[in-house]
This record gives C-alpha cells, structure tokens and sequence, in this order.
C-alpha cells in the first residue's frame, strides 16, 4: 500500500487526536439551547467516537488513546447533564416550528449522523467471516503485537484495504487477499515506532523480528534477494518483497515483506509449526515494516488465483485493532536450542 508520509500523519493526527477533542470540548463547553440540542450533540460524538474506536490506526500514535477518549466522551457526557436537566425540551413553540426553522441544520446533521451510522454498520460485518477458515499459531513469540489491517476486506475496506485496494484489484489478486492481515509490534508506550511514522526503517518495532511457521507443511516458494525498501519513499515495485510461501492441508500460505537474507527454508522442505523460518523486513510493496500474512485455496496456475481463506490464529479471528501479547516462557527457549542442535 502506498501512502503519502505528510497525508497520513495529518489523517491520523485529524481522525483519531483532533476531531475527539472537537467533540469533547464541544460537550463539555458548548452552550445549548434546548434538551433536543443536547440530545443530538451527544448522539453524533458518540457516533463518531465508536466509528473511530472501531477503524483508527491507532497502534500509529498510541494504541491505549483508543480506550482513553471512549472513557472521556462518558465522563464529559455525564458532566453536561446537569445544565441540561433546566433546558426545555425545545427552543420553539413546537417541533414543526423548530424543523420549519432549522431544516438546512437538521438534513445536515442527519446525513452526517446517517453517514456514521453506515459506516458503523458495515464496519461491525467485516468483524466476522463467511465459510470455512484455517487454524494457524500466531507467528511472532515475545512481546505485544497489533493488527493494523485485518477482517473481511471484501465487507468493508475501512477495517482491512486489501480487497479493494487499487493496485490488488488492478492486478486481479484482491479476491485472494480478502481475509490477508497486516501486523506490527507495540513499544511499551502503544506505538509501533520510536516517533510516529519515522523514515528510519530501525525505528519499528517490528524490524527483524524472527518469524516462525504458523503450521506444518512444506515450502513451495521462496523469494529472498529483494532489498529493504525506504518507509515512505512511494518508490516501491508491486509485490509482497521476500517470501515464504508454505502449503499445508490443500491451503497456501503467504507470507510477505521479509528480511532479504534471512530465510532459512527452501523450497521442498518441511517445516514443523513454531520453526523459525525467516525474520521481517521492508521489502516489496510497502511503507514500513510488517508481516504480511494470507491463506488462500490450492489452484492451478498462480498462487494468487486461489481464494481467500480466513485465518484463525489461536483459535481468534484477528481483525482491525486486535492486540496478541505473547510471553516467550523458559521452555520455548529450550526447545528452540535443542532444535537448533539437533539442525
């Protein structure tokens, strides 16, 4: 996905710091003439709120603000009853005055609320996913990681891009990335980068991250002499970078934008479920590090021809906003350096 640096602080600085704060302080200060007023101010920063609650790239600045402004918009919210308990229901005389007066305001506030509404909605159906799905074990072992993009895409591209994101439908692979899912790691403060949005690729989190087999299958492609590409430089080819694609039960599995050099399959092998198999990286068609992760049906022909299968990880369907907090126990050590023995 390309993105513009300067487009996506100032949307993420708008969506999620900015217009919360419009709202509260509109709660909290703003002076209302009647209960209805009241009524419909604290109904459309609701409905805002939740939207953004649901959608915000918040793993971007600070993913525990997601919590903290739902809890401030109760808190403001109970602080204005008291002035409005004196209001009158209505400024007017009756309500066909008070529409006959304010209708340009009311068809204004209904369309935007209407609008949110909507979106809402379809935001909560790409929460779920249709047909059967595949079990896979999480592939990262320590830390806290976030789903930046994941759910079902085909539903709505608010919670996950890839289905209708331009250049997947241009090249007629989206039908094959309809459940894919793009995850980062967490610092201590809720961010996935020292900085927000940093152009320093060791900034993220992420960043060399081992990677480990999600299952039990065999190797069938492997890609790993693409170079890291910049964060933010909108140079980068259309492909998922360096990958490890793995077949198991009828099912392929990708997964992209690895480390050049740091595979440790090739094709024919075998790997066993929690092998480490490569590290993250920054290459192919991407902004910043991340794991790319997909499964799709076994067809004839390209990988990409397949359809899309959704991914249960830990028995979990991840989608947008999802936190995995993993702790790497004593025995996972030993059984990695036994492992590393016995290779």
């Amino acid at each position: 996905m390309k993105v513009n640096r300067t487009i996506a602080l100032t949307f993420f600085f708008m969506s999620i710091i900015v217009i919360p704060l419009f709202f509260l302080g509109w709660i909290l200060i703003g002076r209302d003439s009647s209960k209805l007023i009241w009524l419909m101010k604290i109904v459309i920063s609701g409905l805002y709120m939740l939207l953004i609650f649901i959608i915000g790239y918040w793993g971007f600045i600070c993913y525990y603000l997601r919590y903290l402004f739902g809890v401030l918009y109760v808190i403001v919210s109970a602080l204005s009853i008291s002035d409005m308990v004196t209001l009158p229901f209505i400024y007017e005389e009756n309500v066909t005055k008070f529409v006959y007066n304010n209708g340009f305001y009311i068809f204004i506030y209904l369309l935007v609320a209407g609008t949110m509404l909507h979106f809402i909605i379809k935001s909560i159906t790409a929460l779920s996913y249709n047909g059967t799905s595949i079990s896979l074990a999480f592939p990262f072992k320590s830390g806290t990681y976030y789903v930046f993009e994941g759910g079902n895409s085909k539903k709505c591209s608010l919670i996950n891009y890839h289905f209708a994101g331009s250049s997947h439908t241009k090249n007629n692979v989206n039908k094959s990335m309809q459940y894919a899912t793009d995850i980062v790691k967490l610092n201590s403060i809720g961010s996935f980068a020292k900085n927000i949005l940093p152009k320093q690729i060791e900034k993220y989190a992420i960043y060399k991250e081992a990677i480990y087999s999600p299952c039990n299958g065999t190797i069938i492609e492997v890609v790993d002499n693409r170079d890291n590409e910049e964060p933010f430089s909108g140079n980068h080819p259309y492909n998922v970078g360096n990958k490890i694609v793995i077949q198991s039960k009828g099912i392929n599995i990708v997964i992209g934008h690895i480390q050049r050099d740091s595979i440790k399959v090739k094709v024919g092998d075998f790997v066993n479920e929690g092998q480490h198999i490569a590290n993250v990286g920054n290459s192919g068609l991407t902004e910043f590090p991340h794991l790319h992760i997909q499964a799709m049906k076994v067809v004839e022909g390209s990988i990409w021809s397949g359809e899309g299968i959704p991914i249960l990880f830990d028995g979990k369907f991840l989608v947008k906003n999802t936190l995995i907090t993993k702790i790497q126990t004593t025995f996972d050590c030993i059984h990695m350096y036994f492992f590393y023995i016995i290779q």
